[in-house]
């Protein structure tokens, strides 16, 4: 995260973009795996205890995944309260920092839509499927994404000028 002045949108912006791709990760990641795991349990070379490992391994993978994507997010929103909170900020940049939050707003919806058509796709929805947690915010992203950008703007704005 940016320690600059009025940057706040920017650093919400990357928020966006690093949860996206988190997303889009966590789908692609759970698809190869589920496709190597059904290759091991294919396999006459390999042993039972390597194939419930790997079953063991490609099960857990949705939970896990889901369970990093909200910590991320959480995270994400945290960092951005606590740099929000720590600048100085002057009120000229107020208006900078709404323009920014606008156009993180339709880089959000864009972002929403293609992860969207993303997991409806034939090939990767069973698989996004099992991610519901990451597709709900992926699917309330500007929603999410206003909550963030407010409370980050209460906390850059908010504080005592002394």
């Amino acid at each position: 995260m940016a320690f600059s002045k009025g940057q706040t949108a920017l650093d919400l912006l990357l928020a966006v973009v690093v949860l996206f791709v988190l997303g889009f990760a966590a789908v692609i990641g759970y698809q190869l795996l589920s496709g190597l795991n059904t290759e091991i349990q294919a396999s006459p070379d390999m042993s039972n205890t390597s194939k419930a490992y790997s079953a063991s391994v490609t099960s857990g993978f949705p939970a896990t995944f889901d369970g990093i994507f909200i910590f991320a997010l959480v995270l994400l929103w945290v960092f951005l309260l606590v740099t929000s909170f720590l600048i100085d900020t002057h009120p000229v940049f107020f208006v900078v920092t709404i323009l920014l939050l606008f156009v993180t707003f339709f880089v959000g919806m864009a972002v929403s839509n293609a992860y969207q058509e993303f997991t409806t796709d034939a090939s990767f929805s069973s698989y996004a499927a099992a991610f519901p947690m990451t597709g709900w915010v992926m699917e309330h992203l500007l929603i999410v994404i206003i909550i963030i950008g407010f409370t980050s703007g209460v906390a850059l704005y908010a504080k005592s000028q002394t």
